[in-house]
């Protein structure tokens, strides 16, 4: 396919998808407290600490802040936090500088949690200062990314459309929109917000026309897995120009691009994707990240469907210790559940290695335990340590499991009660059989 033809393929994509969409009309609004504005911005201008950057890009071939600097920033910007709240208190404009120079570290690490209790700390501190602040607009948006990034969509597009009311039709706010109403599987929903992405974006100059973020997402409310890969292919070709080294947006586009082909059956084409996605999470992200268990995860099934089962296995093994690390918001019981399935119908003794972190994992949790679908994990743990030959520790964790599953209540549990029931009574069952066999 020549540079020309591809183009002209984009472009009839993108005009279809704006099509019969326009922006909707914001009025203006006069910007109030203006001189308290003015003051804000100052005092930020003059803030006194210096931001952290990456030295070692060059030497580790990646195109973003290395893992090391990574965690070097997460320190430093929480100690000056809890440093500045100390000394000049919540509402003065260093601390909450400070405080959104922390967010930034905490969501990139998907370190969510401690976002959470972060965002509770400041969130009205902000809210307060009233819409003419940045700070005020800061909040909004940090709570929008953060419920997103914990799965709870519908919050984050409510604090979008927040953002859009104070701002203005924005390009980046549409585009993480769309993102939200896809992951709601609200694709009508999703298309219009990158179409009006779309038309704002191509209201700039050239040269300040940014596709390439907006392309991978876009892939998803394609129908046709054509076209996404044709918008996958462009947007890497895109992110190639920005980037001279690999970054983490690239394995993003190519973990995409993997799902485009799994849906094709493609599994040979979407091996190396997920392969080389991978590679890139652990060497710009590390491994104790769901963006790299999520990618392992996804390259296990493609291996398991190409017949490579033990290639599988590993990775799979590899996917569950990440899992057991990871902030309990981000931890995804499907994901490892597809993950622990590869090791019910044969002996591992690896895997009896991370059986028990995961267990204390789900069990030390109040999040977890409240959730019957994380909680039905430890069934499956116990069936491998049964199939390994474990029976005490397959006995112990059956009784965990039947524990926390009668404490579960029926108003949390509503039509799952029944099954919640007959979950109790099948394993009261293996518990008398375990009994005999100990």
């Amino acid at each position: 396919m020549t540079n020309q033809i591809f183009t002209e393929k984009l472009n009839k994509i993108l005009n279809d998808l704006c099509h019969g969409i326009d922006i909707p009309k914001i009025e203006d609004k006069e910007i109030e407290n203006q001189a308290e504005r003015l003051i804000e911005q100052v005092e930020t201008q003059n803030y006194p600490y210096p931001m952290l950057t990456c030295e070692h890009q060059a030497e580790q071939g990646i195109g973003e802040d290395c893992v090391a600097c990574q965690q070097l920033q997460y320190q430093t910007y929480q100690s000056r936090f809890q440093s500045l709240v100390k000394e000049k208190g919540y509402n003065h404009t260093f601390t909450l500088k400070a405080a959104f120079d922390y967010y930034s570290t905490l969501i990139t690490q998907y370190r969510l949690t401690e976002c959470d209790e972060l965002l509770d700390q400041i969130y009205e501190h902000c809210i307060n200062r009233g819409a003419w602040s940045m700070y005020y607009v800061m909040a909004i948006q940090a709570r929008a990314f953060l419920r997103f990034k914990q799965h709870r969509y519908q919050e984050s597009v409510d604090y979008f459309n927040e953002q859009i009311a104070l701002l203005g039709p924005n390009e980046k706010i549409y585009e993480n929109m769309a993102l939200a109403y896809s992951r709601l599987n609200q694709m009508d929903e999703a298309a219009r917000s990158y179409a009006r992405a779309i038309l704002l974006i191509r209201e700039k100059p050239p040269e300040e026309q940014k596709f390439a973020t907006l392309l991978m997402g876009l892939s998803t409310v394609l129908d046709n897995t054509e076209d996404a890969l044709t918008v996958l292919t462009a947007s890497m070709e895109m992110l190639k120009q920005i980037y001279d080294k690999p970054h983490s947006l690239m394995a993003k586009t190519l973990s995409a691009m993997g799902d485009m082909h799994m849906k094709r059956n493609e599994i040979v084409e979407a091996l190396p994707c997920y392969e080389d996605a991978v590679k890139i999470f652990i060497d710009t992200c590390g491994y104790e990240t769901p963006l790299t268990s999520n990618a392992m995860n996804k390259y296990g099934k493609a291996l398991l469907q190409n017949q490579q089962n033990e290639k599988a296995s590993q990775v799979f093994l590899d996917a569950l210790n990440v899992w057991v690390k990871l902030d309990d918001s981000t931890f995804d019981s499907g994901m490892v559940l597809e993950a622990l399935m590869t090791f019910m119908d044969k002996k591992n003794d690896e895997v009896l290695s991370v059986l028990p972190l995961l267990q204390n994992k789900i069990v030390a949790s109040e999040m977890l335990r409240q959730n019957l679908n994380v909680l039905c994990l430890l069934k499956f743990i116990y069936q491998i340590y049964i199939l390994n030959g474990n029976i005490p520790e397959a006995y112990k964790t059956c009784q965990i499991f039947k524990e926390n599953l009668s404490q579960l209540s029926a108003a949390e549990l509503d039509q799952l009660l029944p099954f919640r029931d007959k979950l109790l009574e099948e394993t009261s069952e293996i518990l008398k059989i375990m009994d005999t066999i100990k």
